[in-house]
């Protein structure tokens, strides 16, 4: 890459004027070179540009402090992939820095948004996305709000007491296809439930030998420790059991596997008679009864919850499943259409489709339109 055209990205991308394309790729640069270490730089623009695009990431994305020290050589392979984006999806052009939308003449379809649907033991559904924040219920002993960020949230208030209820009184919370949620249970484990997917809990874990909860679709996991009462997930013909950790778990019924990426801590996986503990950075894949380990890059599994869709190496058809969930539409295959690509690159999931299918469009054959609430493959 020439360094001219180095210096008019970052520029852009600090100024603010980037193409969502141009911004895409400098994000996917840090995260993927973030933790290089390096000698001494000695370009002034190189040195000063690249500390700043840290600050501005290190704070938009909540991540921690790196050194900022890269070689030359380290940073021109760094730089080159802000333009190829790891070969795939997404291309910088100075052309045309605001290329026309391949489908700007069509319908469009706005991405999903906070909603969901909470039922109750007693069986009261509470609608979340109309509901007003604050108070919205009370169970044994457990205080249940929502937030103005699109939160659902139980603790135990001060005065109150848990109760120690022995029995099976269960509240679930359901997000539509265009919704997503997150809920804080009573142990404090957080959860983030991506479209289409449900979550059963226990009014209360108090008084029970573990913290058992049942998912359907997909959820980001961020457990609380409690080694006294290990917490499980139930969902699709596995069980997950956990002391405290972070892990996303992908249980759809219309994919081919149920796939469990681990990001921090240990998880032990059973279904039937095969089991597997996994470690950080290892997703187990259960497929027709057997499980499959491999390492994977658990940065692109929970992609979703961070608002951005990643892909690597990723066949359209999967891809395309998660459009479908998100945007809340139907995708059409052409008669006889046979070629299933592969993609690599990261696109925010705040953006209508058009976007997602114009970025898909740009590095194949593919080619789509938008009629109503369906997109047809071509």
């Amino acid at each position: 890459m020439e360094d001219r055209r180095t210096e008019t990205l970052l520029n852009k991308y600090l100024e603010g004027t980037a193409t969502p394309q141009e911004a895409a790729a400098v994000e996917e640069w840090y995260l993927k070179f973030k933790d290089v270490e390096r000698g001494e730089i000695t370009d002034t623009f190189i040195e000063t540009s690249t500390d700043r695009i840290w600050q501005r990431l290190e704070k938009q994305h909540g991540l921690p402090q790196y050194k900022r020290t890269i070689s030359i050589k380290l940073w021109a392979a760094a730089a080159a992939v802000v333009v190829v984006v790891l070969g795939g999806l997404f291309y910088y052009s100075n052309r045309n820095s605001n290329p026309a939308p391949l489908l700007a003449k069509q319908a469009d379809v706005a991405p999903g948004a906070n909603k969901a649907v909470l039922t109750l033991a007693d069986g009261r559904k509470i609608s979340l996305n109309d509901a007003r924040n604050g108070a919205l219920a009370q169970q044994a002993g457990i205080s249940i709000s929502k937030t103005a960020d699109g939160q659902l949230v139980y603790e135990l208030k001060a005065g109150e007491k848990e109760l120690d209820t022995k029995g099976f009184s269960y509240n679930t919370i359901e997000t539509p296809r265009g919704g997503q949620y997150q809920v804080s249970l009573p142990d404090g484990t957080k959860v983030w439930l991506n479209a289409a997917s449900s979550l059963s809990y226990p009014t209360t874990f108090a008084g029970q030998r573990q913290r058992m909860v049942q998912l359907t679709g997909e959820a980001y996991f961020e457990v609380a420790k409690d080694k006294q009462h290990p917490f499980r997930v139930k969902s699709k013909s596995q069980e997950i059991e956990v002391l405290g950790t972070h892990f996303n778990v992908n249980a759809y019924a219309d994919e081919p596997a149920v796939k469990t990426a681990l990001l921090e801590g240990s998880v032990k996986i059973s279904a039937g008679t095969a089991a597997v503990v996994i470690r950080p950075g290892q997703q187990a894949s259960l497929k027709n009864g057997s499980i499959n380990v491999e390492e994977v890059n658990t940065s692109v599994m929970a992609d979703w919850k961070d608002g951005r869709f990643r892909f690597k190496n990723e066949p359209l058809a999967s891809i395309l499943r998660k459009v479908s969930r998100w945007y809340d539409v139907e995708v059409v295959y052409s008669p006889g259409f046979k070629d299933m690509p592969t993609f690599t690159g990261s696109v925010s999931r705040l953006d209508n489709v058009s976007a997602v299918l114009n970025m898909l469009e740009e590095t194949s054959d593919v080619k789509f339109s938008i009629e109503g609430k369906t997109i047809k493959v071509q």
